[in-house]
């Protein structure tokens, strides 16, 4: 066989693959289209990169497609074509989850327990589960963060340790435990003796309480007793100065005989003349009692 022959035959057998390979995924299209399917929509804040022809998984089994990724106003809406006769309750969990390293996003379904399913252009909401990529960006702000701390920490440091301060706060520290611990030993038998004094005295308080314990009662009895008359009294006060009040009021009124005297001046005016006049005529009576008195004796 000539060097030109294996050629022109291995060439046919590239191009019956490549027919071949056209013609299985023209099929396969076919088949995917003439399936039947529903569609329902989910609402998810960020999709991570989710596209149209992405799979789902219903409890781990693929049974739909991503057929629309539609961005809202502060939401993002997608499009899920699940095949017909699969039975999505309204209750399920539906998550984004990373596939691989490269940031590959499939639509995961839970089901839930809800007796009441899904129904074609029913609106939920989903949650996008964080992947290898958003975990390694979280871990790279957490080790920005650690190494921010242990600038600060050391700065700290450094600044303890300039001019010996931390070395001298320590000795200071060491020092002054030092003076406690030996003013301590030294006055241990006061403390002892103080101590001792404190437990006589409570026991003697003891006895005293259980020994008057009734009389206290008692004591206390009477104190509320006259507690309570001490409230009644301040009751009367409180109403006697009311009425004061209220005569005080009516006087500066001119309310009754004593405020008319108070208040009208024409009747004093009157009074003080009644009274003059009163006064004349017993001065009169008594220079001139004839006058008024005559006596006859037949």
């Amino acid at each position: 066989m000539t060097g030109r022959g294996l050629e022109i035959r291995v060439g046919a057998v590239v191009v019956l693959a490549g027919v071949l390979l056209v013609i299985g995924t023209m099929w396969f299209q076919r088949f995917q289209g003439a399936e039947k399917r529903y569609s329902f929509y989910v609402r998810f804040n960020d999709v991570g990169g989710l596209i149209g022809g992405d799979p789902i998984f219903v409890n781990g089994v693929e049974r739909g497609k991503v057929k629309k990724v539609d961005l809202k106003a502060n939401t993002v809406v997608v499009e899920m074509a699940m095949r017909e006769g699969v039975v999505v309750p309204n209750d399920s969990q539906v998550s984004l989850q990373a596939v691989g390293i490269m940031g590959e996003r499939n639509v995961t379904i839970v089901r839930g327990k809800s007796p009441h399913a899904i129904a074609e252009g029913d609106t939920i909401n989903g949650v996008l589960l964080m992947g290898l990529g958003e975990v390694m960006g979280k871990a790279g702000d957490i080790i920005a963060e650690v190494e921010s701390t242990l600038n600060d920490l050391r700065e700290v440091t450094q600044a303890l340790n300039a001019n010996n301060k931390l070395k001298d706060g320590i000795d200071d520290f060491a020092a002054t435990g030092k003076n406690l611990r030996t003013m301590t030993e030294q006055n241990s038998a006061h403390l002892n003796r103080t101590m001792d004094n404190l437990d006589k005295s409570t026991a003697q308080l003891t006895r005293l309480l259980d020994t008057h314990y009734a009389d206290i009662d008692s004591s206390l009895t009477a104190f509320g007793k006259a507690g309570r008359e001490v409230q009644n009294t301040v009751v009367h006060l409180t109403e006697i100065s009311d009425n004061l009040k209220q005569i005080s009021t009516n006087l500066k009124d001119g309310k009754g005989s004593a405020g008319r005297l108070l208040t009208d001046q024409t009747l004093v005016l009157r009074l003080e003349s009644a009274t003059a006049s009163l006064d004349t005529l017993l001065k009169d009576m008594r220079e001139h009692p004839g006058r008024y008195v005559k006596f006859s004796l037949f």
